[in-house]
């Protein structure tokens, strides 16, 4: 890296590039205050090689949000079902309550880039992660692989760019060997960069269906230990909640 990411604040973000198809023509509104906003799913296929060495393509929805001049933007592009292009944007958790009172989490991106995609390229999935590991790194076997699960606080910027004190939380997880090098060096506190995918999963649990996202993480790197961390942050940008 050229600059220090603990010195330069601007290095610290949460980017998400996907490549892909939209599943239909994006929704627009308006906001409470008259802004305008658009919202989009994107279709984003990844092919792989499964465990028997047979290859395998999954296809998963991914959720696009702009807001003011980007949502705008996009009217006149008349974009439509079927439609190939490409996004980057910060990757934003929140989470909301259902009728019924149950909690539902959302992995949303924020659009802050937009191209038709003409350049041959089918399909992307790629995500960079700054953040703190808020707890200590929880760690599975599963028939000799190793599992490790990470919750990350990830710094957050408003529509004009500018850090809040808020935090997303998101949920990372890394298998194989970049899990057992996990396991041995993360610890609470650190602040990391991490590298991967977004994901979405569903699992059972007590008889019912929970559908999350997660970054899947090919690679990560150690900033900082909290201690470091602490000692060499710029000052304005303490109370973050970067540890």
């Amino acid at each position: 890296m050229s600059k220090n990411v603990l010195e330069d604040p601007s290095l610290r973000t949460s980017r998400a590039e996907l490549t892909g198809v939209l599943a239909d023509a994006p929704y627009f509104g308006r906001t409470k205050h008259g802004d305008t906003y658009a919202r989009m799913v994107l279709e984003v296929s990844e092919t792989f090689t499964d465990r028997s060495n047979n290859q395998r393509t999954v296809t998963q929805d991914h959720a696009v949000v702009a807001f003011g001049a980007r949502a705008d933007a996009l009217i006149t592009e008349n974009l439509r079902k079927g439609d190939q292009i490409a996004v980057e944007g910060d990757l934003r958790s929140g989470s909301y309550k259902t009728g019924r009172g149950d909690a539902v989490r959302t992995t949303e991106v924020h659009l802050t880039k937009f191209a038709p995609s003409d350049l041959g390229e089918l399909s992307k999935n790629s995500v960079a992660l700054y953040g703190t590991v808020r707890e200590e790194p929880r760690v599975a076997q599963v028939n000799g692989t190793t599992f490790v699960n990470i919750s990350l606080a990830v710094p957050t910027r408003d529509a004009q760019g500018a850090f809040t004190s808020h935090a997303d939380w998101h949920h990372v997880s890394l298998a194989g060997k970049p899990a057992e090098a996990a396991a041995r060096m993360l610890r609470q506190g650190d602040f990391v960069t991490m590298s991967g995918s977004v994901s979405n999963r569903t699992v059972e649990r007590d008889g019912a269906s929970k559908h999350f996202t997660e970054v899947r993480a090919f690679s990560f790197q150690i900033l900082a230990r909290e201690q470091t961390l602490e000692r060499e942050k710029p000052a304005q940008e303490k109370g973050m909640g970067l540890g």
